[in-house]
């Protein structure tokens, strides 16, 4: 009995030390928390245009928007590029947009909207799917519906009225036409002198001599 209870203690002490040392077992690391931008889908539309982000894991983002230059600036926060995804650059003939730019910044991914004639704009995720989604309206289709808000009236310049001292001089009367005095003018026609003239001149008074001749 003392001689299997001295086996049994020798046995021990070589597996035991031996257990120790066994490394413990590998873990698998845990899978990243980075999101992945896949596609980029454009869908527009008359009065709009219409931006799909698909992305592969948990949508984080915030968003910008200047008015020098025109543009809309997205971070997809902790997201990166597919490498499937090989345009960066997506040009566009809609009349809002111009192109986007797809570029790494600081482990997100920034999305550019160079902006042409652009109105309002609204960003959200679409509900049940990975995907951020981006409306942009024209100037010309928001101003058809009515929405783009007026500019306020400008208030009328109050007129201002000035009235001239009275004038002391007369003014010069005028008589009217109809009561003027017509003026005939009559053309002289020389006539042919009458004989009865002169012989009147030269009558002489009954029983005068002077300038009578003699009688035979």
């Amino acid at each position: 009995m003392k001689y299997l209870a001295g086996v049994a203690a020798a046995v021990c002490l070589v597996v035991t030390p031996a257990h120790a040392a066994t490394p413990p077992a590998h873990r698998p690391p845990m899978a990243g928390t980075h999101s992945q931008l896949t596609a980029v889908r454009l869908r527009p539309a008359r009065d709009s245009i219409r931006i799909v982000f698909v992305v592969q894991g948990p949508i984080r983002y915030a968003s910008t928007r200047t008015a020098r230059p025109a543009r809309i600036t997205i971070d997809i926060l902790q997201t990166t590029i597919s490498p499937l995804l090989t345009h960066r650059e997506i040009l566009s003939e809609h009349p809002a947009l111009i192109r986007i730019l797809l570029a790494r910044s600081a482990g997100s991914t920034r999305v550019t909207l160079d902006l042409a004639a652009a109105g309002s704009y609204s960003i959200y995720r679409a509900a049940a799917s990975s995907q951020l989604v981006v409306d942009i309206k024209t100037i010309a289709g928001e101003a058809a519906a009515g929405t783009v808000p007026l500019p306020p009236p400008v208030p009328p310049t109050p007129s201002v009225h000035i009235e001239s001292a009275p004038s002391t001089v007369r003014p010069p009367s005028v008589e009217p036409e109809s009561e003027r005095p017509a003026t005939v003018r009559i053309p002289w026609v020389a006539r042919r002198p009458d004989v009865g003239e002169f012989t009147a001149a030269l009558s002489l008074p009954r029983g005068s001599t002077r300038g009578r001749l003699p009688s035979a």
